[in-house]
């Protein structure tokens, strides 16, 4: 928070920004933290000091450099939409590290370079609005409150960010009939913001808790899948306790571009007339529901168990090996053990990162395919086997050198920062 406090405020304030940062008290130790978590604490500051009509939340990879924002905003005060979200380009010196031929997002028509294909229109109605840059309505957020905070605790507790924008444009469709000029759920406006994809999230690094964020998130969206079966009997889901309206609300996207290739490619302009005669999240809804998408979601699992049978385990921690703890009678001196280690350490080492790396292949492979929550069935990566206590005659750790002990120390793992 300093940071922001030493340079950026200061020129906000001089440009004539009212500007408040608030630290998040987000324990980095402990893994990745959904921005929810942060955001909602925020918002509720906000709401106190501030009368708005709309929350512009963007990521911090976002820029506005280029953005045509004034006609953003334009977009935003004619439609009204609950949701909404602008376009996203990929500067030029980037684009060849995006991970879809058609861009940066998985919803084709969330990119910059799609979206110019729509024609005329500049809004257009949308089944999904991505939290990377979400602009949402006080009257939305005044009124799914308590799911999203719900949602948020979830988060917290599995360590993982997915799950709040897979449900607000389902919930946003619910409450547009509710009120009484059904405004648009949720809109993609073509006025593009640039995404400079830092990659700040390391999906495979361990943290305090033995998992990696990929794990985390397999477990919590199992947790999901078992309450969209059946819920307490009280209104919520049995493992997460998250109300069971919002669990319906949540809606896998792999088939999203399925869908929109059959429906103009998504570039439908929303209803003015307060008619709501389509709405694309409807639409996707019941598109979920048919054989196309029910044999993309099949292929999309047998992938999944697919890759789980790819074993790649990295070695067992040279440590606990004879050579290393040089157990009488196996004719190995401490001098030797060290040696040994060190080269045991670096074969692990190199053993690991070609693990990793064909573990990022797989992944990527199966992202490009069937979407960003594509995740394997099990850990692509096996942690360190935990140390076990030497012979009694063995040699102490306290024996060995202290580079040695370093190094061991190395190998149980670097905490995951965001």
């Amino acid at each position: 928070m300093a940071d922001w406090h030493t340079g950026w405020t200061q020129k906000a304030e001089r440009l004539g920004i009212a500007n408040m940062v608030v630290s998040s008290k987000r324990n980095l130790d402990r893994g990745f933290e959904s921005k929810l978590v942060s955001q909602l604490p925020l918002l509720a500051h906000i709401k106190q000091r501030v009368s708005y009509d709309y929350i512009f939340t963007i990521d911090g990879d976002i820029s506005f450099a280029d953005a045509d924002v004034h006609g953003l905003f334009r977009s935003i005060r004619s439609a009204r939409p609950l949701i909404a979200q602008p376009t996203i380009r990929v500067p030029a010196s980037l684009i060849g590290g995006n991970m879809f031929s058609w861009g940066s997002q998985w919803y084709k028509a969330l990119n910059h370079d799609q979206a110019s294909t729509c024609g005329s229109a500049v809004e257009y109605d949308s089944p999904m609005i991505e939290s990377q840059a979400a602009i949402l309505s006080k009257t939305f957020l005044d009124w799914y409150h308590d799911e999203l905070e719900q949602v948020a605790r979830v988060q917290h507790e599995y360590q993982c960010d997915w799950g709040h924008d897979e449900m607000w444009c389902s919930a946003a469709a619910r409450l547009s009939e509710k009120l009484p000029h059904s405004p648009p759920a949720c809109l993609i406006i073509r006025h593009s913001v640039d995404h400079h994809d830092t990659k700040s999230i390391q999906k495979y690094q361990m943290h305090t808790n033995g998992g990696n964020f990929l794990s985390d998130c397999q477990t919590m969206e199992k947790a999901f899948q078992k309450d969209n079966i059946g819920g307490d009997g009280a209104g919520k889901g049995k493992v997460t306790r998250i109300s069971i309206a919002a669990l319906r609300d949540h809606t896998n996207l792999t088939c999203v571009n399925q869908w929109a290739d059959l429906n103009g490619g998504g570039c439908k302009p929303p209803s003015h007339d307060g008619s709501q005669e389509y709405s694309a999240v409807k639409s996707y809804r019941a598109f979920m529901q048919g054989e196309a998408c029910h044999n993309l979601q099949d292929e999309k699992a047998a992938a999944e168990e697919s890759y789980a049978l790819t074993k790649l385990r990295r070695p067992k921690n040279p440590f606990i090996s004879e050579r290393v703890m040089g157990v009488p009678g196996a004719g190995v001196p401490v001098a030797a053990a060290v040696t040994g280690a060190a080269e045991a350490v670096a074969a692990d080492m190199r053993s690991t990162a070609a693990g990793v790396g064909a573990a990022a292949d797989m992944l990527s492979k199966g992202r490009r395919e069937f979407g960003p929550h594509f995740t394997p069935k099990m850990p692509l990566t096996q942690a360190p086997v935990a140390p076990v206590p030497p012979a009694r005659s063995a040699v102490s750790e306290a024996d060995l050198p202290t580079g040695l002990e370093s190094l061991r120390k190395a190998l149980r793992g670097p905490h995951r920062r965001q």
